[in-house]
Parts: C-alpha cells; structure tokens; sequence
C-alpha cells in the first residue's frame, strides 16, 4: 500500500470522526440542554467544519448560504419559522 492512499484513509477517518461527534452534539444539545435545534444545528456545523480544516469564516459563509438556500423554498418556510420560534 502506497502512503499516499495510507493518509487518505487517515484524512477519511478522521472525516468521519468529526461528522459523528457533530451529529452527536446535536443530540446532546438538543435533548439535555434543551437548547433550540437551531443554535444545536450551527454549533454542529461548527464543530464538522472546523474538523475537517476548514476555517471558521469559511464554515460561517457556507451555512448562511445553505439556510439561506433552505428557507428560500416555499415548503420549507414553516419548519424553519418553527425552529427559531422555540
């Protein structure tokens, strides 16, 4: 096995790893602090992108560019005024 393909499996695994302690925190954020899904959403978004080297203003932009792509569908405006009613 070539080293190139040893980092690559690292660099995944370690995707992966912030992915799940992300997903994680969402959970714990939501159900035992009882902090809004929204304010758990951002700081799991956070944590993934942060993870996976990317800087925070990076991370930043491309939330507010998704949300931003989410609530711009019609169908999509309810959940998310229900989300940050909470």
């Amino acid at each position: 096995m070539e080293l190139s393909t040893a980092a690559w499996m690292v660099h995944d695994t370690r995707l992966m790893f912030c992915v799940l302690l992300a997903i994680a925190s969402i959970i714990v954020l939501i159900s035992a602090t009882k902090l809004p899904p929204f304010l758990s959403i951002l700081i799991g978004t956070f944590i993934a992108g942060v993870g996976a080297g990317l800087p925070p203003e990076e991370v930043a932009k491309a939330f507010s560019k998704g949300a931003g792509r989410s609530s711009a569908r019609p169908g999509s405006s309810l959940p998310w005024a229900r989300c940050l009613a909470r």
